[in-house]
């Protein structure tokens, strides 16, 4: 039987998905988040050969990363690796973007 997710995420990378949030408001965001967060849920329930071959793979992953810097609000070391450095970039970019209108982490984190 095929794993069954509720949509497909609205966007295929973590770049898109941050391109698409600058400049929103944090409730927006994290109705964004939730739904892409869901959306690629079942990643992580799929075999191993399967979960390394799915194409969401790393857009989960770093899914995964801004949820536990937002619930943080410090990014770990393991986060900014040398193989990590893009994501960090990409991650320290949403932060000052939402610090430029409020504080960080936002107050309703998910």
């Amino acid at each position: 039987m095929k794993p069954k997710h509720p949509e497909q995420p609205y966007f295929s990378s973590f770049e898109q998905f941050v391109a698409h949030i600058k400049g929103k408001e944090w409730s927006d965001t994290k109705e964004i988040f939730h739904h892409e967060y869901e959306a690629t849920s079942y990643v992580g329930n799929l075999p191993t050969k399967k979960r390394l071959s799915d194409p969401n793979l790393d857009y989960e992953h770093c899914l995964g990363m801004f949820l536990l810097y937002v619930l943080s609000g410090v990014l770990p070391a393991t986060v900014c690796a040398n193989k990590n450095k893009r994501v960090c970039k990409m991650l320290e970019a949403i932060r000052a973007d939402v610090e430029s209108r409020g504080p960080w982490p936002p107050k309703d984190s998910p």
